[in-house]
């Protein structure tokens, strides 16, 4: 038996938020269809003499009953607004949840672009330096290597930010 459940949890854990929200919708509205015609059944058959003991339940008369012992749909209607105002609000706390994930997420693939186009800019400053630096004489050499030593200082810069991105 714990470990059908076992088997189950673990199944629950690897589906999307998505489809356990469509899951406990559907439970929930099971659960709701199942409670409004069990009262229809028990007030129109009175099963086992159960609907007279229903009917005068404090809690039950207090909300699905009016002055005339008649099924009061205002009751049922309250209590669909309650469960939908606490979806809402989950749903609405889901979607902020997510609404910031993904704007953070856009924001950070934002600054990383700069930070790769920056890195990739300065790599092909430095492969042009280098050719230089090859092809030019002692003089010239001493000249370019400041150039080259400045630019493998700011390659060493951003591929230390593409690392810690």
């Amino acid at each position: 038996m714990f470990k059908e459940l076992y088997v189950f949890f673990e199944k629950w854990n690897n589906k999307s938020t998505e489809h356990k929200f469509i899951i406990l919708a559907r439970i929930m509205s099971a659960l709701l269809t199942v409670f409004i015609v069990l009262v229809i059944v028990i007030d129109w058959t009175d099963i086992w003499g159960m609907g007279n003991k229903v009917w005068h339940l404090r809690f039950f008369n207090h909300f699905f009953v009016d002055s005339d012992n008649k099924f009061n749909w205002i009751g049922i209607t309250s209590v669909l607004a309650i469960i939908s105002l606490t979806f809402t609000a989950w749903d609405s706390r889901r979607k902020f949840k997510a609404d910031l994930i993904s704007k953070s997420r856009i924001k950070w693939i934002n600054e990383f672009r700069k930070i790769v186009a920056e890195y990739l800019q300065q790599v092909s400053e430095y492969w042009l330096l280098m050719a230089k630096y090859n092809k030019s004489d002692e003089r010239g050499k001493n000249e370019l290597f400041l150039e080259v030593n400045n630019i493998t200082t700011r390659l060493q810069k951003s591929l230390s930010l593409l690392l810690c991105q």
